[in-house]
């Protein structure tokens, strides 16, 4: 260990991690807000209801099928580079330069004792979100953000919802300052190296474009969502096979003996962080577009959908049902949250995370409309009695 360029440059970030853990503590609260902020289940969860509501019904299929689309890929690249997170890292990388002399890797260090200052700075703090099972390489807090929220930007953009040179400078700082404060969330709580972070936003972001290019929400059946949901699993676990057979005595799952083994608290290694688990959760998303937007908009008369949207309360309206119904799916989300749980039971886990996921863009797109109906409704008693 520490024989490598890449190892003596994790050395050196995580040192600079410490001295980021220890002078900015008092921000410590929003470290974690901005970590919990970057969740990828958030990409289904917070932002497709606002996009279907404020830009269009094709604004949000992306953006779901981005979520969908960043959560796997990013799954693929980790398995790929099988990087090392810091919380295991540091200690195991203390405990090789305890066991021998490699003082010459600290500045001015001349004596035993300053040695074992400068290996007491490879402690870094751990947090119960800390715990992740999965490799470290890309950041999916990261890169699955920069992919969501930079397709809205995209839909925004193209829908013409931000037209000025000003909306468009300042949506941009906005994004990139988010982006910033998610990477230093991960950073601070030792899940993730910093260079992590910056691959995963640009990664995030080629694949916000990409999807923008190559997804139409005319060409994909329910049948295709289904057939992608399949391929997508599919593919997952041959690599995961691969991976047992070929990848030598550490196998797929090295990952997780590492999190089980340097986790300071065992509790807070948990199944929903497993890499197989994103896989359930991914695919049954990418069932649940095919059944919300394929099978349960085409009921509803496009041409009467939020009509109250040319009522002078146009941005009221919107606003309200976006926060209601946002509202409703995390508060199914929630309350149909599976037990985590390793172990004989692992398999139902998965398949119920599944279950759940697939609801998601179904109990959105109903709230949304359910919504839209009462409101519009409410207008029309209002227009009526007024007129009387």
């Amino acid at each position: 260990m520490l024989d490598t360029i890449v190892d003596k440059f994790r050395l050196y970030e995580v040192l600079a991690m410490s001295s980021f853990q220890s002078h900015l503590s008092l921000l410590e609260p929003i470290f974690i807000f901005a970590s919990n902020l970057g969740d990828p289940q958030n990409g289904y969860v917070l932002y497709f209801v606002f996009g279907f509501i404020f830009v269009s019904h094709s604004a949000a299929f992306k953006m779901l099928w981005t979520a969908v689309l960043s959560e796997w890929l990013n799954l693929i690249l980790k398995w790929t580079f099988n990087d090392e997170r810091p919380y295991w890292w540091a200690p195991m990388a203390a405990q090789h330069l305890a066991a021998t002399n490699h003082s010459h890797y600290f500045q001015d260090v001349t004596t035993d004792y300053e040695y074992a200052r400068q290996l007491n700075r490879l402690r870094l703090k751990q947090f119960p979100i800390t715990c992740e099972t999965g490799p470290g390489f890309p950041s999916g807090h990261v890169m699955c953000s920069a992919a969501v929220w930079f397709s809205l930007i995209i839909q925004l953009i193209k829908h013409k919802v931000i037209a000025s040179r000003r909306q468009r400078l300042f949506t941009r700082i906005a994004f990139i300052s988010t982006l910033m404060l998610v990477s230093l969330g991960r950073i601070y709580i030792s899940a993730h190296f910093p260079d992590q972070c910056l691959i995963g936003l640009f990664a995030g972001i080629v694949l916000a474009v990409m999807v923008e290019k190559l997804v139409d929400i005319q060409r994909l059946a329910l049948g295709g969502h289904i057939l992608i949901s399949m391929l997508l699993m599919a593919i997952a676990y041959a690599f995961h096979e691969c991976l047992n057979r070929f990848g030598g005595q550490s196998g797929a799952d090295w990952s997780l003996e590492l999190a089980k083994l340097y986790c300071a608290d065992i509790n807070n290694v948990k199944a929903d962080t497993s890499p197989l688990y994103v896989v359930w959760r991914a695919s049954g998303a990418a069932v649940g577009i095919g059944v919300a937007f394929t099978q349960v908009l085409p009921l509803v008369n496009k041409n009467n959908y939020l009509s109250v949207a040319r009522n002078k309360n146009n941005f009221t309206v919107r606003l309200i049902n976006t926060i209601v119904s946002t509202v409703a799916v995390v508060i199914y989300v929630n309350y149909s949250r599976p037990e985590p749980t390793f172990g004989d039971q692992i398999g139902r886990f998965y398949g119920k995370s599944f279950v759940q996921f697939l609801f998601i863009p179904i109990v959105g797109l109903v709230s949304v409309l359910l919504n839209d109906k009462i409101m519009r409704f409410y207008f029309n008693r209002v227009h009526i009695n007024s007129n009387n």
